[in-house]
């Protein structure tokens, strides 16, 4: 047994699926609500669920945002902090009277390191009074400008780095500080500015830039922030803000049921539920144990779906892999929104869920009834991971439906985009209905319209990028998106382009056969598609001997088994099978066209060549009877026993000249192939059988029929001889 069809790997796939997903479950629960009413709650919605009653004392909290906002003021409301150098008067003082001295001396050394040799050189090009009346102005103008800079405060950073404040706080001693206001304050940038002007208003051209120069390049800050003791007020700050609105005590009517919900009701709701989640931190593990199970319930619906109707789909591992990735990633989906949510609850990002999109992938992949059955337990999974937020599961349920039979009978990839109307009505249907129900308003309703347009278009591009990866690295199912371009180049494949050239009457077999299979899988409801195109293919290994078969005889006009044994003649005939599917498998033919070529014979009897070895048996000599049988094996679903059944009525129907003889000669190999066990795994059903014969007695009675026998003219003259 293959790891496709391992027992062992269908438990492991199963058992990481039930784990993942409950795990993402678990993941949500601190942040889930005790009701699925508290994932839509909102000012003016009904509270639906039963009245809810304090259980035990309670403090009421602040919603998170108000908190936040408050905790925001209470920061911003501290002004930055500086140090004050008490110093920085008494240097003032004595560093200018230093400069003026300098000046005084014309001592350039140490003048050239405030100010540019340049400036120096122009202000003693002036006469010497006018050089003594400059110097003598600094002391009785210019300092007690800088004094009142010093005053007012000069900080070592930008004003404009406290956009928040108004104000500064000046800490003297450490429990001793003042405030001043922010726009008397001095910065490098406001000093400059002030400097220049007051220096052109009090000193001619020439000296101005020498004291602006050097004065602002020897003033130092006196006030020096300290991002230490600012971070700490705001700390204290925020401290001070309070968490809680007040209490609610045990017994207490929380909220009644059918109470329209205000904001104080809304925030005492999510109180209560917080409270609650603090408490069955104890029960930690019981938590986990719910998820797991839950989880478990919902995941099952699809498996016992697949395990009793879908057998294929349960034997074969990938397509098992396949299903249960599709509830994973919707898991991980609803696990990521709410995570987002948690941040940003105005998001209605549940919307943008990719179910609809999955929904239809499964239903072009297997067939619309397995996406039903896949999209309730997407569904229900979503609603679960997220807080038990059925409201969501319950939209997703019916839009993932709408979804899935809008590409019920799908032959083309352009058709996808049709489905978008399909999948926003649905949306749009669910989201009014909840919305009315829960009295919502429009404007409260149009975030989600939005999010739920986005998913309907993106649904059929992400359903085609799916498909294209399935069908180039899946070759065990085919879509009929795929077949249908099979059909579309049919006589170009190379394949039948050869059954045409070398085997005439093969080819006009296996059209006519297609044709019939088409409509009795119709009928039964079956692939259609997938039986016109396999049996388009199933006779493609006659190509390699077709003198071998009479269908061919008038092409080649050869009677080849007249000079062989019965067994060697038997041997021809089955190589045929063998042959299509190496010549299917050289060209890449996908397994779910294959399967028609040994299938459509099973291991039935090559009967006439049995029954002349039979015949021509010498006394005591043993005929082996699996000498004469097809290798199979026999046909597995509806389709493959449709082409068997069409095959050999095509062939009956060839060799009969009466409707009432291919009628009892149909029968006897139904009845043949029934005893033989050919129907056994065919999931074929008696009423259906039924109904096969009744199309195919319907198509073939048009095609054969007793001609009248026209009159012929006789002449007269030979009469008369």
């Amino acid at each position: 047994m293959g790891i496709r069809n391992s027992f062992k790997i269908k438990i492991v796939i199963i058992a990481a699926t039930i784990t993942a997903i409950s795990i993402l479950s678990f993941m949500n629960y601190k942040q889930s609500m005790v009701s699925s009413d508290m994932n839509m709650l909102s000012v003016g919605y009904y509270w639906t669920s039963p009245t809810l009653v304090a259980d035990y004392h309670f403090s009421v909290y602040k919603p998170n945002i108000e908190y936040k906002a408050e905790v925001q003021i209470a920061r911003d409301s501290v002004p930055p902090i500086f140090i004050l150098d008490g110093y920085a008067n008494t240097n003032l003082i004595d560093r200018t009277n230093h400069l003026v001295e300098c000046l005084i001396i014309k001592d350039e050394t140490n003048l050239s390191a405030f100010v540019t040799n340049s400036l120096i050189t122009l202000f003693y090009q002036q006469q010497e009074p006018i050089q003594l009346n400059e110097i003598r102005k600094i002391n009785i103008h210019l300092l007690p400008f800088l004094q009142q800079v010093y005053k007012n405060g000069y900080i070592d950073q930008l004003k404009d780095r406290f956009k928040v404040s108004d104000l500064f706080a000046v800490r003297i001693y450490p429990n001793i500080e003042y405030h001043i206001e922010k726009a008397l304050v001095y910065d490098k940038q406001m000093l400059s500015i002030d400097l220049q002007n007051f220096c052109s208003a009090n000193f001619n051209d020439t000296t101005a830039p020498l004291i602006v120069e050097m004065f602002y390049k020897m003033l130092q800050p006196n006030l020096t922030y300290s991002e230490e003791l600012t971070n700490r007020a705001m700390i204290l700050a925020e401290q001070s803000v309070r968490k809680t609105l007040g209490m609610v005590h045990k017994g207490e009517i929380i909220v009644e049921r059918g109470e329209r919900l205000t904001e104080q009701k809304i925030n005492i709701i999510k109180s209560y539920t917080n409270s609650n989640i603090a408490k069955e931190d104890d029960y930690i593990l019981l938590k986990l144990l719910g998820n797991f199970g839950l989880t478990t319930i919902q995941y099952s619906i699809l498996i016992m779906f697949i395990v009793m109707l879908r057998r294929k789909i349960w034997e074969d591992n990938i397509n098992l892999l396949i299903l249960s990735s599709t509830v994973v990633i919707v898991a991980f989906l609803g696990w990521s929104t709410f995570q987002i949510q948690a941040h940003k609850p105005e998001l209605p990002l549940e919307y943008l869920v990719l179910i609809p999109a999955l929904s239809m992938f499964i239903a072009i992949t297997y067939d619309s009834r397995t996406a039903f059955y896949t999209t309730v337990s997407m569904a229900m999974v979503l609603a679960g991971v997220r807080g038990n937020d059925y409201f969501i599961g319950l939209t997703m349920l019916f839009t993932g439906s709408i979804a899935a039979y809008s590409v019920r009978d799908i032959e083309d990839r352009s058709q996808l985009f049709s489905s978008i109307i399909f999948i926003f009505i649905g949306f749009v249907l669910s989201i009014f209905v909840i919305g009315l129900e829960r009295g919502n308003t429009f404007n409260n309703m149009m975030p989600q319209l939005l999010l739920t347009l986005i998913n309907a278009i993106t649904a059929p591009v992400v359903t085609f990028c799916l498909l294209l990866a399935f069908n180039k690295y899946n070759k065990g199912i085919i879509t009929n998106i795929k077949l249908n371009e099979y059909l579309k180049s049919d006589i170009d494949h190379p394949l039948i382009a050869e059954l045409r050239e070398r085997t005439q009457g093969t080819f006009e077999h296996s059209r006519e056969v297609s044709q019939l299979a088409t409509i009795v899988a119709k009928a039964i409801g079956a692939n259609h598609i997938l039986v016109q195109v396999g049996a388009l293919f199933h006779d493609i290994g006659k190509a390699n001997n077709p003198t071998a078969f009479t269908e061919n005889k008038e092409q080649y006009r050869l009677e080849p088994h007249k000079k062989l044994t019965p067994h060697e003649s038997a041997k021809k005939i089955i190589s045929h099978v063998i042959n299509g599917i190496e010549k299917a498998k050289k060209y890449n033919i996908p397994q779910s066209i294959i399967d028609f070529i040994p299938q459509h014979h099973g291991t039935f009897l090559v009967k006439h060549f049995y029954n002349v070895a039979l015949n021509e048996a010498k006394d005591g000599e043993i005929i082996n009877e699996n000498d004469f049988r097809y290798p199979g094996p026999i046909p597995q679903s509806k389709e493959t026993t449709i082409l068997m059944i069409c095959d050999f009525a095509e062939a009956i129907s060839k060799a009969s000249d009466h409707f009432e003889g291919f009628q009892k000669l149909f029968e006897e190999n139904i009845e043949e192939r029934i005893k033989d066990g050919q129907f056994n795994n065919s999931d074929v059903s008696l009423r259906e059988l039924e109904t096969i014969k009744e199309v195919l007695y319907a198509e073939i009675k048009g095609k054969i029929h007793r001609r009248v026998k026209y009159a012929v003219a006789k002449n007269k003259e030979e009469d008369k001889k």
